[in-house]
């Protein structure tokens, strides 16, 4: 095997760029970005994470192209982003690294206290079996909001 000189300033550039190297294509999210930056500047360039991913989204962008090019429906009106409603939020679950994360007892008393603000609302219809008192109502006469002077 040939012997190589190389200066020790470059083996250790090296060195370090093998061990960023090695961070990114161990993290999922930097490994995608990693092949797309491969195939920008060499468009032959292999990328089977982002190659298996397209097929997988294939159909959906299918559909999406016909919602927004037969229908003229925009985007915007077919991927809505909300957030999760307070109660949702107490039972919201999340995998990170693996391993299933909830908020703790802590964080929601502190979004239920900081971060929501409570109005007062009206009535539902629930189910019998709901635990929350009946409010009866007298409905021959007009609510207070629908009376006229």
């Amino acid at each position: 095997m040939a012997k190589i000189e190389v200066d020790e300033a470059e083996f250790n550039q090296m060195v370090a760029l093998r061990g960023v190297a090695a961070k990114i294509v161990a993290n999922p999210a930097a490994r995608r970005q990693l092949e797309a930056a491969h195939k920008l500047v060499d468009p032959n360039a292999a990328t089977p994470l982002l190659d298996q991913e397209a097929q997988q989204n294939a159909p959906i962008k299918e559909m999406e192209k016909k919602l927004t090019t037969t229908l003229n429906i925009p985007k915007s009106a077919l991927y809505k982003q909300v957030l999760p409603t307070p109660a949702a939020i107490k039972a919201l679950t999340w995998e990170k690294d693996g391993t299933t994360h909830q908020l703790s007892p802590e964080q929601v008393k502190r979004v239920e206290n900081e971060w929501v603000t409570y109005t007062p609302g009206g009535l539902v219809v629930a189910p019998e079996g709901d635990s929350r008192p009946a409010v009866a109502r007298d409905f021959s006469r007009p609510a207070a909001s629908q009376r006229h002077s």
